[in-house]
């Protein structure tokens, strides 16, 4: 039994001295000089996919881009690691990466700036599809106001959700034939207002609608509408941050529902807020003064 243990014994020796590992030191002469730095960029200029690549071994690159739009995303400062990183840029003009990198002896001392050229403002290709099933569902879909949240009818200042300024609480509109309204989509793009049973839509005192009911005493109030079906369809734009914004466009002298101002009916065009389930539905008319 004794010869067994002491065997045992010395192999277990055997492994663990075959599984010490070298010590590594750092040598701070190796850690990477940015002057030295090999940067290749590759531009497909049919699809504004940029590859950015380091020919240098043994080393991991780190991309800064700094304000730069990657992706249609704007106004943050964006770092990325990786040799063969892919991105897309949106926008023609000349754009810069700052570049360093690191091994395992540490980080490049300074960076290096390089340039590139995109040939073209690159957009995504428009399909609405998904919106209209958003709105439409697979036929269709009747769509009335969420009255029982705070902020479900507002107004604000112009580049806003249009609630900053004031927001409905709970209900607060109960008196006002708003949430009896009925807003229908179908899959055939149509779009159908029904007032409800009071035959009533909600104008803002300004909106030039209906004056003959205004009362004239500095209030909203309510006109007599019948109800109508109409085509609807949707639009995108690019705003200055070269993000993508889709827009709901019904035919002038139409409404969806309340009526803000003349520019609402003159051109009922309405940014979509948020479209991310099948229930909750968020539109914004801005005509530059108020939102």
């Amino acid at each position: 039994m004794k010869i067994f243990k002491y065997m045992a014994l010395a192999l277990a020796a055997v492994l663990t001295m075959g599984c010490v590992e070298e010590q590594f030191e750092l040598d701070p002469n190796k850690v990477p000089s940015a002057s030295e730095l090999k940067v290749k960029i590759d531009v497909d200029q049919a699809t504004n996919y940029v590859t950015f690549s380091i020919e240098n071994q043994g080393m991991v690159p780190m991309w800064l881009f700094g304000e730069e739009k990657i992706d249609g995303k704007a106004n943050k400062k964006y770092a990325y690691t990786g040799n063969g990183l892919q991105l897309r840029l949106r926008d023609a003009g000349t754009h810069s990466v700052e570049v360093k990198a690191y091994n395992a002896h540490g980080v490049s001392v300074g960076s290096k700036v390089v340039e590139f050229t995109l040939n073209n403002t690159y957009r995504d290709p428009f399909d609405p599809s998904k919106y209209i099933t958003f709105f439409a569902g697979s036929d269709q879909k009747v769509w009335e106001w969420n009255s029982t949240v705070k902020g479900h009818f507002g107004c604000g200042e112009p580049g806003t959700d249009g609630t900053n300024w004031w927001s409905a609480g709970p209900d607060e509109k109960k008196d006002w034939g708003l949430y009896d309204d009925r807003l229908t989509f179908t899959k055939d793009m149509k779009y159908t207002y029904n007032p409800g049973e009071g035959g009533m839509v909600y104008v803002n005192k300004d909106s030039g609608y209906g004056t003959e009911y205004n009362p004239a005493d500095g209030n909203d109030y309510m006109v007599p509408i019948e109800g109508f079906t109409t085509d609807y369809s949707f639009e995108n734009a690019w705003n200055d941050a070269g993000i993508e914004e889709i827009y709901l466009v019904l035919p002038a002298n139409t409404n969806l529902s309340y009526i803000p101002n003349p520019d609402a009916l003159a051109e009922p065009r309405y940014k979509l807020l948020e479209g991310t389930n099948t229930k909750k539905l968020a539109l914004v008319h801005d005509n530059g003064a108020i939102a």
